[in-house]
């Protein structure tokens, strides 16, 4: 049998880290279905890992994340040792001290660009069926340097899988405890254009939730509804409510998972907590189907778009009780005829291809095209050149031969932010304007203005800085730091930000708040966001080399101050963010808005344009961005002269075209001095000024 130096689990979300952490961690758990039906299948499969790795397809229950355990424990040199690495951990100097490492998508890709993962890991996708941009460039990358894999899944069709990841075989368990087979009712609207709200359903259920003490999950489509709903359910007596979403940490369901939570309970959930949640007592799922998903068009462009569930969805919602509980119950809130004990899973909808710059970049870091990166989806190829093109105009990637990163594009690459952040804070630091610095660390940490903020976000109280997402962005994270953040050392794993008052408790149906989470709570402020941000900013530090800033000197930036001008000076000058030029269109086909939480309203914008369909089936455009003064539009556009005329004795109008975050400008007119005309219109000046003369005379 072969043996590896460890094994790397990779897990859709953080959430279902903790879980399988969980898991792993407990040896006392007894075999399980699957290891009573297919134990020998599974032990062969082990022994000729050094032939291939495998696949397993089995039903929801069956113990598919015991048996990774198990597999750890045959495959490893020495006893198992389990941690989870998530986005958190990552933001510290991680030390190899374990040999089970449990790890979301992303943390895979940066160990495999940076090389830490080897032909010496094992690899083990659970829940290969929740697929995503790093997840796929995660496999292609670890295909590339001879890593073996185990994948696993209750909802897929394995055949792509099969063949992708060299499978010597796939073990399919469709064996179900009979006794768990749950009961399954599709509940309809009243009116079929009503929306799809579980509120009636839930209180209607309520007296027989109490009665035989259940534990519910509710599947919804949005944070806000998850939030709204279990807001609405804390005030019933007897029932324990809570929600979880991308927004929470995934510790707050580990009371769940290790069944500290007394039922009845009911917790509302978006399609985060779908897959591996094993909540101990969880015997009732209500799932509202519908969900946002980013579909993607042609050139890479993503759409976010409100869509009813997939049977892989289904599945797995519904998979939280059918085939684990006894007397499990599945209500399907819908607008239309759902066979859930027919439904088949299908193969996912790869993503890879709306993620073209990551693409881009990481080939070329590995000194790769694409075009040899096996990857498991389609790519749109042209899409993906001309990104290659726009990143070689702008310096960050260079052709002889073969594709590789300049050292610009080096130091923008490693940086943990996107691309077009990555090369602001680069310029930042050639300038060395240590304040403006800390402001863009900042700035690109936060993923959006939206997710820091919530609908409801009115009391601003000198945080908005009109004109700018960006900075309003910065300073609800900078007062945040200011008024309840410190430093704490933690020996080798260096320091990070931290917040004082940053809990809250549940006691008899209310919430008791730290100072914190309360002054997010009156500010309509997302903590969980704000948290990130702090992370992120740890590690962008960390890479570039310099100190965290204290946080009682983080600068509040206000609109027409110094700071901001400088601000604006340099997102005009690099020119990395989308442009928004509303009296054009901007390149795009339709009129691109302004976000719903956006506090920027203006003609001029850089910022980033998300595309959704709306309820009549239109696909828009909202940005989050800045307002860029048409001074600086003009001062830092690639110009080009089309014509020169006389304008008076001493003056000449000079007429300009010019293009601006590639996009092409309005022409407009400059009325230059006889030394500031371009060169090559220099030798017909004494012309067109002896041309002036005579009509003067005349």
């Amino acid at each position: 049998m072969k043996k590896f130096k460890r094994v790397v689990v990779i897990a859709p979300t953080r959430s279902t880290c903790v879980n399988i952490s969980v898991v792993l961690s407990n040896d006392e758990i007894p075999p399980t279905l699957l290891l009573q039906e297919k134990g020998e299948e599974l032990a062969d499969a082990v022994i000729h890992l050094e032939d291939g790795g495998f696949g397993v397809v089995a039903g929801t229950g069956t113990g598919k994340t015991v048996a990774i355990r198990d597999i750890c424990a045959a495959v490893l040199e020495n006893e198992k040792q389990v941690d989870v690495v998530t986005r958190e951990h990552e933001a510290t100097d991680y030390t190899w001290t374990c040999n089970v490492l449990v790890v979301t998508p992303g943390v895979a890709v940066n160990w495999l660009k940076s090389r830490k993962i080897t032909a010496d890991d094992l690899i083990v996708i659970d829940e290969i069926h929740q697929t995503s941009e790093h997840l796929e460039l995660a496999m292609a990358l670890a295909k590339r340097v001879g890593c073996t894999f185990i994948w696993m899944s209750a909802t897929i069709d394995p055949a792509k899988y099969e063949v992708y990841l060299g499978a010597r075989t796939v073990i399919r368990c469709e064996v179900m405890d009979s006794t768990r087979r749950a009961n399954v009712s599709v509940e309809k609207p009243a009116e079929w254009r009503a929306p799809l709200v579980p509120d009636r359903l839930l209180m209607g259920m309520k007296d027989k939730i109490i009665r035989e003490k259940r534990g519910v999950a509710c599947f919804v489509p949005t944070r806000a509804m998850a939030e709204q709903m279990a807001e609405l359910f804390a005030r019933e007596d007897g029932i324990h409510s809570e929600f979880y979403h991308g927004g929470e940490t995934a510790e707050k369901l580990r009371p769940y998972l290790l069944g500290e939570i007394e039922k009845p309970f009911i917790v509302f959930m978006t399609i985060a907590g779908a897959s591996s949640l094993n909540i101990t007592g969880l015997d009732t799922v209500v799932i509202v189907d519908e969900w946002y998903t980013e579909v993607l068009k042609s050139g890479g462009v993503k759409s976010l778009e409100k869509l009813p569930l997939g049977p892989n969805e289904l599945l797995q919602m519904g998979g939280r009780v059918h085939g684990r509980a006894e007397n499990g119950e599945i209500y399907i809130l819908s607008k239309r005829d759902v066979d859930f004990h027919s439904l088949k899973p299908e193969a996912p909808q790869f993503k890879l291809g709306g993620d073209l710059e990551r693409v881009a970049l990481t080939c070329a870091k590995l000194r790769v095209d694409a075009r040899e990166l096996d990857l498991i989806g389609y790519i749109d190829l042209p899409a993906y050149a001309r990104i290659v093109d726009r990143f070689r105009d702008r310096g960050l990637i260079k052709q002889n031969g073969d594709l590789k990163l300049t050292d610009y594009g080096a130091k923008v690459e490693r940086l943990p932010v996107e691309p077009h952040w990555g090369e602001m804070l680069v310029r930042v630091e050639e300038r060395a304007d240590i304040e403006l610095m800390d402001v863009m660390i900042a700035i690109s940490s936060v993923g959006s203005l939206y997710s820091l903020t919530r609908n409801e976000f009115w009391v601003r109280e000198g945080l908005v800085v009109e004109g700018s997402d960006h900075l309003t962005s910065y300073n609800i994270v900078a007062t945040a730091l200011r008024e309840f953040g410190y430093i704490k050392y933690n020996g080798e794993l260096g320091p990070e930000y931290k917040l004082r008052g940053d809990w809250f408790k549940k006691r008899h149906g209310d919430e008791e708040l730290g100072e914190f989470r309360s002054w997010c709570e009156q500010r309509m402020l997302n903590p969980k966001a704000i948290k990130e941000a702090l992370l992120a900013m740890k590690s962008v530090y960390k890479l570039m080399g310099h100190k965290l800033l204290e946080p009682t000197e983080f600068p509040l930036v206000s609109a027409g101050s110094d700071l901001h001008q400088r601000f604006l000076e340099l997102l005009a000058n690099t020119q990395s963010l989308e442009f928004s030029n509303r009296s054009q269109n901007s390149g795009y086909s339709q009129e691109i808005w302004s976000a719903k939480t956006s506090v920027a309203h203006g003609i001029r914008k850089l910022g980033t344009v998300r595309f959704w369909k709306d309820t009549k089936g239109w696909i828009r455009a909202t940005m989050e961005g800045t307002v860029v003064p048409e001074e600086l539009v003009q001062k830092y556009s690639k110009k080009q002269v089309t014509s020169v005329s006389i304008y008076d004795g001493e003056s000449y109008r000079v007429v300009c075209q010019g293009t601006f975050a590639g996009e092409q400008l309005e022409g407009w007119e400059e009325i230059s001095k006889p030394d500031e005309v371009p060169a090559e219109y220099q030798p017909q000046l004494p012309y067109m000024f002896a041309e002036w003369v005579v009509r003067q005379m005349c």
